[in-house]
């Protein structure tokens, strides 16, 4: 117990003999000061009386405090000096501890007041036990938890690189500032979640997280925020786990004058998920509807070094709606000051995100009328998916930006209703493909655009050109018939359908006629991704797929260039196969789902080509179950099956050729599971299996010349494939292969234990493998290194012919195959030719004999250790003397 100091008993005693005898008095706070008067902050709260302030000097306080049922504050020396607060420090200074922090009393206490001071590397700097306290200007660094369940006034603050910065709560969080940096996370948000106050003011940037990095799971009044750059991915835990959010998800309460921008889940822009409709919001690619909310740049000063203040020509300036909440920015600024000449917004002036815009910003021109580039006047056998294209855009206000542009597409050329028309579109500037509406072939049609800049100006029209559209002998949808079921049960043998742009929400039963059902243009990744087919639930069925075939189709049934998705059912989410022959090409099948078999595809036994299967699950195969025909060239990209085969299960008959199989994962057999088919020249990346088997499990078909790279998590990257015949692979995964077939030819992890004749451990020395280019380079050990199969495929990924000579020594079993998934093209010099000069001479072998008996641990090795076996010694000297005197070329 800490001794009480005489002078303190004396004026202890004097205290109760004054309160003794007269009750009724209030006494005055006190100030107490720590550690010059109380050594810890524990003993100045236990010491302190109604409405005391207590205050740190500067210093590390490594203690976890309770407070008591009383208010008080406890500040620094200095809550307005930066320097002051980031050295008054809680927390114990090295890592998050539960020794450290502050704990509010559970009662209804509202006086507590914290100020200036930081909290860093706690569990829970502040937890706040509904307590209706206020924090005022303090900095929360790098904790697991900044503030936890506080119903008070959070202001003025700073955090940044907390697991959570702000969870639970009920009061007000105004004006401040919540950075993260992407730190190992909890599957929660980097920055504020399960809040049901208000959040107003605030700059929310960098958080990385699994769900809502932003704003995550709040009811209350959210406003006039700065959200930007948040990240949602699932890389920092299993890939199994799907990310949502990005900038605002799971809010229902008001959402008004925000700036949404950067935001993004898995690298693709993600701004607001299932949330209230926001109002007066500036949203990157927004097209969400909702009163007065814009799309354009912000314009920030400067985001990547924090300054989120508005460039003058930013349209956030003045264009937000009205609010009755904090009446300043977060620089101290008035709310509502009035910068521009033209009515924005509700007409409040109030500005869009968490700064208000100090000036006068100048008259804005409308953008220039645009040229004609393409068709040009009078053209005639144009597409029927015309591909229109301006010139580019030209504005007198200088630094004013290209935002949107509005495409239509006339019969008469009054434009008074036209035929197709974009509306306001934000990716199609000065291009624009017109494969949507209803424009018919042999048609003469005319086109204007016009363009809008970044302060919602519109320029004039472009003057219309005349255009005539080529003769097409097809049936169109929605031409000819409303729909694709329609258009199925009326065409005949041999018929060409054409599906025009846009969103056909239906389910397709297949009559089992043979017909080509096909978009505008199947070669065109923008008309593909334009031309839906989005399945919908169905009047008393549990579960759907999207399409369902006979069972008779042919090859003569093409399906071709359409995007599928949406799809709920048991087998087959995208295709109900029943063992059909059709040909399926060039279509991206994604988010769709079934309960048992085939996420995208079930039963379907013709050639299935270049299409993508991206976001489809199930519990077995969740791309595709059971198709025994040829796979070809297709895209498997994060697919999941919760039990086996990510990519694929069970698919035996046809042959995987030149295949990309990403980031898909499954219980076990991380791409497949129990597919006997032949797989040529794939590329199998980043898969994972929680089991066993991350690439390939139960499969025992011929595996040559694929590329296996840091597929992992699982037991083994093969896994009991005993019958397999694993031939010119590179398998450059650390799980290795598990109860399988020796590999032959194969450069492995580990070749030691593997055993099995021509493999070897080397870097393969790829072109890229960070950007997922798995070609070969000249120097690469890989280049004729492999073995000979009767079955061998003449063509690699690429299809470029394999075998073709590459170096001059001798590798492999010297039929000249390479190993992995691509053949190199050129003739290099030999590893041997050491000084690179073309030419292996005595120069090479000066340079060898100075590394003579030299040993490495890791690679990429020394030229000089021209076998590569990390040894440079006699084995060495041998091929270069038997390369002696070659020069480039073969």
């Amino acid at each position: 117990m800490t001794r009480i100091p005489r002078y303190k008993r004396f004026a202890l005693r004097q205290c109760f003999v004054f309160l003794f005898l007269f009750p009724a008095l209030d006494l005055p706070a006190a100030t107490l000061l720590v550690p010059s008067e109380y050594e810890t902050i524990q003993e100045a709260v236990d010491s302190a009386t109604e409405g005391d302030t207590i205050i740190l000097s500067p210093g590390i306080y490594s203690e976890y405090v309770r407070l008591r049922e009383l208010n008080v504050t406890i500040r620094s020396e200095n809550p307005n000096d930066p320097e002051i607060v980031t050295s008054t420090i809680i927390g114990n200074g090295t890592n998050e501890d539960e020794s450290c922090g502050i704990e509010f009393p559970r009662n209804e206490i509202n006086g507590i007041v914290i100020m200036g001071l930081t909290f860093q590397r706690c569990v829970v700097g502040i937890r706040g036990n509904t307590s209706a306290a206020s924090i005022l200007g303090c900095h929360f660094l790098s904790n697991l938890f900044g503030i936890v369940s506080l119903d008070g006034m959070i202001r003025d603050s700073l955090f940044i690189d907390n697991t959570s910065a702000i969870l639970g709560g009920n009061g007000e969080i105004t004006n401040n500032t919540v950075l993260g940096k992407g730190k190992e996370l909890l599957a929660r948000s980097e920055t504020i979640s399960s809040y049901e106050g208000i959040i107003e003011g605030n700059v929310i940037a960098f958080g990385v997280a699994i769900a809502g990095p932003g704003i995550y799971n709040c009811s209350g009044f959210i406003a006039n925020n700065t959200i930007f750059g948040n990240v949602a991915t699932n890389a920092i835990t299993s890939p199994r786990v799907r990310p949502i959010g990005g900038g605002i998800t799971s809010c229902t309460g008001t959402i008004r004058n925000n700036i949404l921008w950067g935001n993004t889940v898995d690298g693709e822009p993600v701004q607001i998920v299932d949330s209230s409709t926001p109002e007066y919001c500036c949203i990157q690619g927004w097209t969400g509807g909702g009163i007065g909310n814009i799309f354009t740049d912000p314009l920030f000063v400067d985001p990547f070094a924090h300054d989120f203040r508005l460039q003058s020509n930013s349209f956030c300036i003045d264009s937000g709606g009205t609010v009755t909440g904090s009446s300043v920015d977060l620089d101290g600024t008035l709310r509502g000051m009035s910068s521009t000449q033209e009515t924005r917004g509700d007409g409040s002036n109030v500005d869009i995100g968490a700064y208000e815009f100090i000036g006068n910003v100048p008259p804005n021109s409308p953008p220039e009328r645009p040229l004609h580039l393409s068709p040009v006047d009078g053209s005639v056998g144009v597409s029927i998916g015309p591909a229109l294209e301006s010139g580019g855009y030209t504005d007198p206000n200088l630094g004013d930006l290209h935002s949107a542009s509005q495409w239509q597409v006339d019969d008469d050329g009054g434009f008074e209703s036209p035929e197709l028309d974009s509306d306001l579109v934000i990716t199609h500037l000065t291009k624009f493909r017109a494969f949507g509406g209803t424009l018919a072939p042999s048609t003469e049609y005319y086109w204007r655009v016009r363009h809008m800049d970044n302060r919602y100006t519109w320029g004039d029209w472009s003057e219309p050109t005349r255009m005539t559209l080529e003769a097409f002998d097809a049936l169109f949808v929605p031409l000819d018939y409303p729909t694709i079921q329609a258009a199925a049960d009326g065409a005949s043998e041999g018929d060409l359908v054409v599906v025009r742009g846009g969103l056909y929400q239906e389910n397709v039963v297949f009559p089992g006629t043979n017909f080509h059902l096909r978009s505008v243009d199947p070669s065109d990744p923008e008309v593909v991704e334009g031309t839906i087919i989005h399945g919908v639930p169905v009047e008393g069925a549990t579960y759907y797929s999207v399409l369902t075939f006979n069972g008779t189709e042919t090859p003569d049934f093409v399906l071709e260039g359409l995007t599928i998705t949406g799809g709920d059912a048991i087998d087959g989410g995208a295709i109900f196969g029943n063992d059909n022959s059709a040909f399926i090409k060039g279509n991206l099948f994604q988010k769709n789902g079934a309960l048992v078999f085939g996420g995208a595809l079930y039963r379907c036994n013709g050639v299935i080509e270049d299409n993508h299967f991206h976001n489809n699950t199930s519990s077995t195969g969740g791309a595709i179950y059971r198709c025994n025909g040829d796979i070809v060239r297709n895209t498997f990209l994060r697919n999941d099956a919760r039990s086996v085969g990510g990519a694929g299960s069970q698919c035996n008959e046809g042959e995987f050729r030149f295949n990309l199989v990403c980031q898909n994962t499954s219980g076990e057999g991380g791409a497949f599971f129990r597919c006997d088919s032949d797989f040529f020249s794939n590329i199998i990346n980043l898969n994972t299996a929680t089991g066993a088997g991350n690439s390939f499990s139960s499969c025992n078909g011929l595996i040559m010349n694929n590329t296996l790279y840091e597929n992992g998590r699982g037991i083994g990257s093969f896994f009991n494939c005993p019958s397999a015949t694993i031939l010119n692979n590179i398998i450059l995964d650390p799980d290795g292969l598990v109860q399988s077939a020796e590999p032959r030819y194969c450069v492995v992890y580990f070749p030691s234990t593997v055993g099995g004749v021509g493999n070897f451990l080397a870097n393969p020395r790829f072109v890229d493998s960070a950007n997922g280019d798995f070609r070969l380079r000249g120097d690469s050990p890989c280049i004729d290194a492999g073995g000979l199969y009767s079955n061998v495929r003449n063509t690699d990924f690429d299809g470029n012919p394999r075998p073709v000579k590459g170096v001059n020594v001798e590798r492999g079993d010297g039929t000249l195959a390479d190993i992995g998934a691509f053949e190199f093209q050129i003739f290099e010099n030999p590893r041997s030719d050491i000084t690179s000069d073309t030419q292996v001479n005595h120069l090479d072998l000066f340079r060898f004999q100075s590394g003579w008996d030299q040993t490495f641990q890791s690679y990429p090795l020394d030229p000089r250790d021209v076998d590569e076996d990390m040894e440079i010694d006699g084995d060495d000297l041998l091929i270069l003397l038997n390369d002696w005197g070659v020069t480039t070329g073969p």
